[in-house]
């Protein structure tokens, strides 16, 4: 059945594709853009699928934001976290030793 299908549009496919060619053929000046809005989502691609790695399984993205979101979390990590600081151990020392500095370094 599917072959009776393709096979009784190829003459509308022929038609179709002839007519595209002589548009694309005698197109000027702003038509070259009409013809580029027509085929840009099916032909044009900037960015190909993306693999990578998350929680320890291997990812394929392929959607505009599925890769933002893939870029964000390989290429800056969240920051390790610390424990707050101490400072009840903390000594202020009130006296600072400077060294002497020599006139070459005094500008």
């Amino acid at each position: 059945m599917r072959s009776y299908i393709w096979l009784s549009n190829k003459p509308a496919s022929k038609a179709k594709t002839s007519c595209w060619n002589s548009f694309l053929e005698k197109a000027q000046g702003k038509e070259i853009f009409t013809a580029l809005k027509y085929t840009k989502e099916k032909t044009l691609r900037i960015i190909p699928s993306l693999q990578y790695s998350k929680d320890r399984t291997t990812r394929l993205v392929e959607s505009f934001n599925d890769q933002y979101k893939a870029f964000i979390t390989t290429l800056f990590p969240k920051p390790p976290t610390t424990s707050s600081i101490e400072w009840k151990d903390y000594i202020i020392d009130s006296e600072w030793e400077w060294p002497e500095l020599k006139k070459i370094e005094v500008k």
